[in-house]
């Protein structure tokens, strides 16, 4: 990792204080905006081909008013923005994980398949996904994948810097629930970056993963809150609160529900408040932003020709809830039904989506108890709606699995149930510890609403919590760390324009998601694990015939087994006769000229 990533922290921070100052808004809420706002315009960049000018630009505008405003600290002394409490945490907790995950590597499925691999090739290629890119799924929104790319452009690029970037996501709301704090108000940041680290590890997937689901619950609460600061400082500038609003669904598809779900609740609040023109153009925006951010990329898309990655087929969705017969659909939703009282979301303390309803209405409770009066009505208002919003979440995500897996068995075991539910989960609870601590009202009895807060985290933290790991520690793949000198001198003899066939029998794929991650730009083709299947429902391995893989070899450039076992041999070792030494070849070459020879190269 090289000292160029504190470069784009200042960057951020930069941004961040320019921002504040041009709007006038607290700046706790600095962070969550800068972030959005890069999303936001380096996607415009990226849309005109100039994402790399998009980069230079922000990282210059960022670095310069930092300057100018560390600058102002020997004028103006303690009172200038950059010595705010929320900001200077949230950059010392930005060096921390800098340094804490350095040289770490990515571990989970998802980010080799898509996250951490969409990165990588946008580091590669400068722009957007289109049908010239060799990773699988083109139709995601870009948004976190750009941002990844402001942060480590100026450096390295490893995959340590890659989830330091991803880590100052997930803290960008930090500094609000520092919001009016003291220097002095120590359990106040402790309870901060509890509360924040609660989030990504008990109920999320945690910091060694730039998976995209916890950062729609940061950006889905980060809203809210910033809008709950920003109208009590300044209620003229609201409006830009559409920023983290449009930067969600550019993070996920399913980010736009998250979207308007939280933009109802401002929108709700606002016209409760005031009704007239001002308000209802506010209104206007807020809800506009996400609808343009997801029109647009999906503009791009069709224009693209992006097949979808998962079709939706009407049909399928009205099986499941017309009850009128008992068919694949219909098991699917009874399964859904059940796991929501049966099955554990997050990774600790292990409590079932039902029992997560319990507790966050027992805190609801005690929220409209507590609040002032006019806390009370404001949290009132969002906590109904984001009740609400549950429930319209959880039948879409039924939706999802009724009409879009279609891989297997997938569909019928809920795959990635707790973490697809624990997205709004963590959101909510982010929205609950941040309403716990307007308790702080001066008309209530209460003198610190954090009191509450460390109680809830320390009843979480009493169960067994055995994901956590510190940070510092340095994680590392197996599968890489045992393959990575021979993927390295692969990458070193084939081209980065080569088609490669990879093969790893007896594999659900986990081995090939990592081979393709480390050969990209390579393009991979194929099937992975071929012959006769090794049991019953075997999804993953394709039954053909010698005289057929070679028919299909005639379309790559490289053969690469990373495992060839006796199956293998046995049905398509006679194309490989007459080559000495077989099976300490790792690497063939696919001879174009005449009948097919493959020719050993490592």
């Amino acid at each position: 990792m090289t000292p160029m990533l504190l470069v784009s922290l200042t960057a951020i921070l930069g941004l961040s204080l320019a921002i504040c100052r041009a709007l006038r808004v607290p700046v706790e809420t600095g962070p969550l905006l800068a972030i959005s706002l890069i999303m936001v315009v380096l996607y415009a960049f990226a849309l005109g081909n100039v994402l790399i000018v998009g980069t230079y630009v922000l990282t210059g505008l960022g670095v310069v008013w930092f300057l100018y405003e560390a600058g102002q600290v020997a004028c103006v002394g303690r009172s200038v923005p950059v010595l705010n409490l929320g900001v200077l945490v949230y950059a010392v907790t930005g060096v921390v994980l800098y340094w804490g995950l350095d040289n770490s590597e990515f571990t989970q499925w998802d980010d080799f398949s898509h996250w951490g691999f969409a990165t990588k090739e946008l580091l590669v290629r400068h722009h957007l996904a289109d049908l010239n890119n060799v990773q699988q799924i083109k139709d995601y929104p870009p948004g976190l994948n750009l941002f990844h790319f402001f942060v480590v452009f100026p450096s390295a690029g490893t995959e340590g810097e890659i989830l330091t970037a991803n880590s100052w996501v997930l803290f960008a709301i930090l500094p609000c629930f520092l919001y009016r704090a003291t220097p002095w108000s120590i359990f106040a940041i402790c309870g901060a970056i509890g509360a924040l680290f609660l989030a990504p590890y008990a109920l999320g997937t945690g910091l060694y993963t730039v998976m995209s689901d916890q950062s729609l619950s940061i950006f889905f609460a980060g809203a809210i809150v910033a809008y709950w600061i920003i109208y009590r400082a300044r209620p003229g500038s609201v409006a830009i609160v559409a920023l983290p609003l449009a930067a969600l669904p550019l993070i996920k598809a399913s980010g736009a529900l998250f979207a308007f779900i939280a933009a109802i609740a401002i929108s709700i609040d606002i016209a409760s408040r005031q009704r007239n023109l001002r308000s209802a153009a506010i209104i206007c925006a807020l809800i506009a932003a996400p609808v343009f951010a997801r029109s647009s990329w999906q503009g791009y898309v069709s224009s693209h020709a992006i097949p979808p990655t998962f079709p939706t087929q009407t049909t399928s969705i009205w099986a499941a809830f017309s009850g009128t017969s008992r068919d694949r659909s219909q098991a699917i939703a009874y399964n859904f039904i059940d796991a929501l009282t049966g099955l554990s979301v997050g990774i600790s303390p292990g409590w079932s989506t039902a029992l997560w309803c319990v507790v966050f209405a027992s805190f609801t409770a005690v929220i409209l108890v507590f609040c002032g009066s006019e806390n009370r009505r404001q949290a009132l208002i969002f906590l109904t709606v984001l009740w609400v919003g549950l429930g319209v979440y959880l039948t879409g995500l039924l939706t999802m699995y009724v009409a879009s897996f279609k891989f297997g068995d997938e569909d019928l075991r809920l795959a990635s149930f707790g973490r697809y539910v624990s997205t709004y989960i963590a959101g909510l609870l982010l929205v609950v510890l941040f309403c716990v601590r307007q308790i702080s009202s001066s008309d209530n009895s209460l003198r610190d609403g954090w009191a509450l807060s460390a109680i809830m985290v320390s009843f979480l933290f009493v169960f067994e919590f055995p994901e956590v790991r510190i940070i510092g520690a340095k994680r590392q793949d197996p599968f890489l760390s045992e393959h990575r000198e021979l993927l390295n001198r692969v990458a070193s003899i084939i081209p980065s324009n080569a088609r490669v066939r990879i093969i790893v029998q007896n594999s659900n794929g986990a081995e090939v998601v990592r081979t393709r991650y480390a050969l990209i730009p390579r393009r991979y083709t194929g099937a992975w694990s071929i012959g006769k299947p090794y049991r019953e429902n075997d999804y993953y391995t394709k039954n053909i015939t010698a005289e057929q893989f070679a028919r299909e070899l005639s379309d790559v450039d490289y053969l690469l087994l990373i495992r060839a076992d006796q199956n293998f041999w046995s049905n398509f070792g006679s194309l490989f006769e007459g080559i000495e030494g077989v099976d300490s070849h790792r690497l063939f070459k696919i001879s174009k000229s005449g009948p097919l020879k493959l020719v050993p190269a490592l």
